[in-house]
């Protein structure tokens, strides 16, 4: 394992090397960033000058506007547009219902850590909404929920937690152990497909990490769809346990330290 600072500073360095800046006028500046949507773009956001010392993070609409014209979001949809104003508000960000914006306001020091907040939070928005052949029976989120819920009474959902750096960081859910085993900390992945977001659950992990040292770190996926084996291995060198949710019961005991239960008769 290497030394905190190193990861830290092999994070830094990443972000760095790796985003592409192009002015596109004077209070106006385009970041083409590492991570890629579902269709294999570069996920992109704009920098905008408001003041001498406030800077506008924004997505500009295009992120909810493309879920909603693929038929993944709608607008309409008051359940839709509740769960997304709490995940955003929870991650220090904001949405406006006319343009569909996913923004933030920083001051001018402080744009580095604001612009990986905004970045996990256009991931996480566009996992949580991607189509998939469960949608009927809700978000995939909501469905993590109900079975965490149904094995263990006491989880807390949406946790925010510190990093060394006593920056907020992010998972769904935690799980406390009984005896002062190590917590759980689960994140959920809807859109297995998408390596961006399996990237932005690692990084969140590795920040976490050194200040949470007595932690198990789980990610649920949904494997409605096929999970390209990839994506297993990448979470498991991470030391992050993949859980596919059809073989949710078989982790019980993994999860909750209870002993095993069957799936529950349709």
């Amino acid at each position: 394992m290497q030394l905190k600072s190193q990861l830290v500073t092999s994070i830094e360095d990443f972000y760095a090397r790796h985003h592409y800046w192009t002015p596109t006028n004077e209070k106006v500046t385009k970041i083409e960033t590492p991570f890629v949507n579902r269709h294999r773009d570069a996920v992109i956001f704009y920098v905008v000058q408001e003041t001498k010392h406030i800077l506008k993070l924004t997505d500009g609409g295009y992120t909810l506007d493309d879920l909603e014209g693929e038929d993944c979001f709608s607008s309409r949809s008051a359940q839709q547009l509740q769960l997304l104003t709490g995940q955003l508000k929870r991650r220090g960000v904001a949405f406006d219902s006319e343009s569909h914006e996913i923004f933030l306001r920083t001051a001018t020091q402080d744009y580095s850590r604001y612009q990986i907040q905004l970045l996990h939070a256009l991931l996480f928005v566009e996992d949580l909404f991607s189509a998939t052949a469960t949608q009927h029976e809700g978000l995939f989120i909501e469905q993590v929920h109900d079975f965490l819920t149904s094995v263990k009474r006491h989880i807390t959902a949406q946790p925010t937690l510190a990093d060394s750096s006593n920056q907020t960081r992010y998972a769904d859910f935690v799980v406390v152990s009984a005896e002062h085993g190590p917590a759980k900390l689960i994140w959920t992945m809807n859109n297995a497909d998408n390596r961006g977001y399996a990237a932005a659950i690692i990084i969140e992990k590795c920040q976490i990490q050194s200040q949470h040292a007595n932690t198990e770190f789980y990610v649920m996926i949904n494997d409605e769809a096929p999970v390209d084996e990839d994506v297993i291995q990448i979470f498991k060198a991470e030391d992050i346990v993949p859980v596919l949710f059809s073989k949710r019961y078989e982790h019980v005991a993994q999860l909750t330290g209870q002993a095993s239960r069957d799936e529950p008769k349709c």
